[in-house]
């Protein structure tokens, strides 16, 4: 049996899987810049340059159907993960409550 051959790109993604990974860059007040991957039901936040560690994630959030979970990775050995579970409601909540303070946090549209 003869294997398809799939053009990849420069990330090692497959032409397919490309379209449907959505990627947004963020530049905060100090001059970092982040990196927004999604793909699916997964978003990963990833530090860019200007951080100490740039390429690794800063926040992963997982739909799972009936709410998210977002993990903040540890960034060092004394400290544990942290995990935040919400549902759809309580999210949005979140989001709007977070919403006057978007300028501050970097990201005012």
């Amino acid at each position: 049996m003869k294997k398809k051959n799939k053009k990849r790109t420069a990330v090692g993604c497959s032409m397919d899987r490309m379209v449907r990974l959505r990627l947004k860059l963020w530049r905060g007040t100090s001059g970092s810049l982040d990196e927004v991957r999604s793909d699916g039901s997964l978003t990963q936040v990833v530090r860019g340059p200007g951080y100490c560690s740039p390429g690794s994630v800063a926040c992963e959030l997982r739909d799972t159907g009936n709410g998210y979970i977002a993990l903040f990775p540890a960034g060092n050995s004394f400290e544990q993960d942290k995990y935040v579970c919400l549902d759809y409601d309580e999210a949005r909540s979140l989001a709007l409550a977070l919403s006057p303070h978007a300028r501050q946090l970097g990201f005012d549209a």
